[in-house]
């Protein structure tokens, strides 16, 4: 299984763009799938801090 994962301290919006060009896939793809995790609560996140994508990634948990 292939495994992306957001880099600490690493913009949200650059860790997706480099998930985007190591799987070849279209730009903004990977950052739309990760507001689908967050949608369908895949990845639990505090909604009561604002989500910015030029921002890293606040500490964030995988449901499974």
């Amino acid at each position: 299984m292939l495994s992306i994962r957001l880099n600490d301290g690493e913009a949200i919006a650059r860790s997706c763009l480099s998930c985007d060009e190591q799987l070849g896939l279209e730009i903004g793809t990977s950052l739309a799938m990760f507001r689908h995790f967050i949608a369908r609560k895949i990845w639990t996140v505090d909604m009561n801090e604002r989500i910015i994508p030029s921002h890293a990634a606040k500490k964030n948990e995988v449901n499974e």
